[in-house]
């Protein structure tokens, strides 16, 4: 099946090529990196496809065309990257392969050298300054991180089209070259990744004298309440034209609290059970001694809102994950009520 680009998607595909005459000489990888991260920005987890209910209708919003709305699918962002790459002069497509809801994309360049890519990973950090990852990666990597029957599959797709990805001359596109071409393209206007930030942040948490200084305060569940309020000063960090999504917002929010152990913070990642498809529920929980606290990520004010514990216990919201470590998760155990309940009596009962 061949996708066809929306009239929507092909205006901002015309917009990222008026914005590359300001870079004349660069090289065909630059030119794919600035596309596939000007589109990472563009689009929106298309959740009614992964939290659907019935096939027919999953499968329409998996072929779909891209909306307004933005909200895509791996297929609608992948397969039109690699049309934007043909369109500015670029060897691309994309592989779809049958009876597997994944599509990946890839360039070739003059040299021969095969790039993969995979923009529905990647979303969230072009949208917050962090440093992508799915970008250049090589075949063994998309072999690595699919499984082998997938990766046999490419390997027979572009054997097809006369190209052996076996011996083909290709390594992953490393880190420091995707930071090169973010200074290059101005892409990091503030000096420094959210990455570096995130490093820094990791290191005050873990000072413990200084924590303690700065909020007056062992607990480390009131050391996150308090850091959670400083967070929400400003809203999220967006590098792009687009207002963030609430995706994007809960996956900055979980790679900043992240700082914390999981036995102050826990982040719970839930499906609100609704017709023709659930709803994505991301629930920031902190814990403290003898109290729980709940937050999740508002649209509207681009900041974390602190819930109701009691009225979110009642809520019919089921854990996405069948397992917690290895805790079985199934019936009454899937859904919040049970791990509020769970949490709340380890705020009680703290570890020492």
């Amino acid at each position: 099946m061949e996708y066809q680009v929306s009239e929507f998607e092909q205006e901002y595909i015309n917009k990222i090529r008026s914005e590359l005459t300001k870079f004349p000489n660069i090289s065909e990888v630059e030119k794919a990196y600035y596309i596939y991260y000007r589109l990472c920005q563009f689009y929106v987890k298309n959740f009614d496809f992964y939290y659907g209910h019935e096939e027919q209708y999953i499968e329409r919003q998996y072929t779909k065309q891209t909306e307004q709305d933005r909200r895509a699918t791996c297929f609608q962002e992948n397969a039109t990257i690699a049309e934007a790459m043909l369109q500015m002069g670029l060897n691309a497509g994309y592989i779809k392969v049958p009876n597997i809801h994944h599509v990946d994309g890839y360039f070739i360049t003059k040299s021969g050298n095969v790039y993969f890519f995979n923009a529905f990973a990647d979303l969230t950090r072009a949208k917050t300054g962090r440093i992508l990852r799915n970008f250049g990666l090589d075949y063994n990597s998309i072999k690595y991180e699919r499984n082998y029957k997938y990766g046999e599959s490419i390997a027979n797709y572009l054997l097809s089209k006369g190209i052996n990805v076996q011996t083909a001359s290709s390594e992953r596109i490393k880190e420091n070259e995707i930071i090169k071409m973010n200074y290059l393209f101005g892409i990091e206007k503030y000096g420094a990744m959210l990455n570096d930030f995130f490093e820094v942040l990791k290191k005050a948490v873990n000072n413990t004298d200084y924590m303690r200084r700065k909020f007056g305060t062992s607990d480390k569940g009131k050391q996150a309440e308090k850091v959670i309020e400083i967070l929400n000063i400003h809203k999220v960090p967006n590098d792009t034209e687009f207002d963030v999504d609430y995706s994007t917002g809960s996956e900055y929010y979980e790679y900043v609290l992240s700082v914390f152990p999981e036995n102050v913070v826990k982040f719970f990642d839930g499906k609100e059970v609704r017709n023709p498809a659930d709803k994505e529920r991301k629930v920031f929980f902190v814990k403290q001694e003898g109290k729980l606290l709940a937050y999740e990520f508002n649209q509207t004010t681009q900041r974390l809102q602190k819930l109701n514990i009691k009225e979110l216990a009642r809520q019919n919201i089921l854990n996405i994950y069948m397992y917690e470590g290895n805790e079985s998760l199934m019936g009454e155990k899937r859904t919040i009520g049970y791990a509020i309940n769970k949490m709340q009596k380890e705020c009680e009962e703290p570890e020492h």
